[in-house]
């Protein structure tokens, strides 16, 4: 019986002693699989989102149905204002001279510095009022 349990314990040693260490299966053993890559999907592209809206109108029928009523801004801030409709229109910010064609299903979208300080009516060059931009 002392023998068996000698020899057992052996076999458990060689077995120890060999998967010491393991870096893997010894070379030939077995597949060899290539080292693992990151690669980007076809045709996706890193692009920069457009940044968001400082003002956005939404107007239908003739009214304004969603937008502030004052944008406030720091001079030097840049302004996006941003106007969708159900009728083709032109938004004009008034005292920067900034205009932009909107139609349907197409918002109108201005971007500017805001370098002078004031009060300027935003309107669509249909009449309808949309707000104000302060800037200070």
């Amino acid at each position: 019986m002392t023998r068996r349990l000698t020899l057992a314990a052996a076999a458990v040693l060689a077995l120890a002693a060999g998967c010491g260490g393991d870096a893997g299966p010894p070379a030939g053993s077995g597949p060899s699989l290539p080292p693992a890559t990151t690669a980007a999907t076809p045709g996706a592209t890193a692009t920069p989102s457009e940044p968001a809206p400082t003002a956005r109108y939404e107007v239908a029928n003739g009214r304004v149905v969603s937008g502030p009523r004052t944008v406030e801004v720091a001079v030097g801030s840049q302004v996006i204002i941003e106007v969708v409709a159900d009728k083709d229109d032109e938004l004009h910010v008034h005292g920067y001279d900034k205009e932009a064609a909107v139609k349907p299903g197409q918002p109108g979208r201005v971007a500017f510095t805001a370098d002078v300080a004031g009060v300027f009516e935003v309107e669509l060059h249909s009449g309808v009022g949309l707000g104000r931009l302060r800037v200070r």
